[in-house]
């Protein structure tokens, strides 16, 4: 049950970062897109990292997580370019973002998929939200507004949803793996030898 609980928290930690790195591009979209650009590759690449720990952990723990490891190394690669090249624009810093929400969506599906195969009731949520952020992602990178202000903050409101659909699927997910927990608990039986 720790693991599962230490699980939920780093994902739910994960969440909030994009929420509110989201939220720091929605409310001043006026910072340079020099410091956009490298406030994006760190939190990008943060979040691949984090990803990649949470993979290994969950190979340690037995739970290996295909999609953890792909958005981890993926992020992990966006967030180093962001670094290397911080000027490149308003144009690459949304695309870029918006490739990361759609390919956190396309993952998303892939696992919906799992979820379904393993029987989990409410599999279509993780299918909604991956379809939800394939939307916003792809928004984003086709980006029909001209102000460099709106389309940093449209970046942000991608982020923003990325994170909302991560934190609820985080929860779902962490409910229905403790309720299977509970109930394995429960139809145990116990032998005591006298």
């Amino acid at each position: 049950m720790k693991t599962v609980n230490r699980l939920e928290i780093s994902y739910l930690l994960y969440a909030l970062a994009l929420v509110v790195f989201g939220a720091v591009l929605l409310i001043f979209p006026e910072i340079s897109l020099g410091v956009v650009g490298v406030v994006s590759g760190i939190a990008i690449a943060c979040v691949g990292l984090l990803n990649l720990i949470l993979y290994f952990r969950g190979m340690y723990f037995g739970i290996p997580s295909g999609f953890t490891l792909m958005t981890g190394l993926a992020f992990l690669l966006i967030g180093t370019l962001l670094i290397i090249r911080p000027g490149s624009g308003a144009s690459v810093v949304t695309f870029v973002i918006g490739l990361f929400v759609a390919v956190e969506g396309v993952f998303r599906i892939q696992n919906s998929a799992e979820e379904r195969r393993v029987g989990l009731k409410r599999w279509w949520m993780l299918l909604a939200a991956g379809i939800f952020d394939i939307i916003f992602g792809l928004l984003t990178i086709i980006s029909p507004f001209s102000a460099a202000a709106a389309v940093v903050r449209l970046a942000g409101i991608a982020l923003i949803v990325a994170g909302v659909t991560n934190a609820a699927v985080s929860l779902y997910v962490s409910r229905h793996i403790k309720k299977r927990i509970d109930g394995d608990e429960k139809d145990t039986i116990y032998y005591i030898e006298r």
